[in-house]
């Protein structure tokens, strides 16, 4: 099962790239199976740091909360 990294619901570019770094940090240490993720879409101070470094903002998940009502956090 792939690990989720996530910051804050209605994410700031604190929160984005926190997850975003967090989760190449983990898959450089060995542990590949994570994606960065993000509880809403970016803002636009978020667009723009990601534009003007051309990196892909991360999936937009709606909530953390698993099908069978579980959410594990780490």
């Amino acid at each position: 099962m792939t690990t989720l990294i996530f910051g804050h619901q209605n994410p700031d570019t604190d929160a984005i790239t926190s997850a975003m770094s967090w989760a190449e940090f983990q898959k450089q240490a060995g542990n590949t199976d994570v994606e960065a993720v993000a509880l809403g879409g970016p803002n636009d101070e978020t667009k723009f740091v990601l534009d003007h470094f051309k990196v892909q903002a991360p999936r937009v998940i709606k909530t953390a909360v698993q099908r069978d009502g579980s959410c594990h956090v780490g």
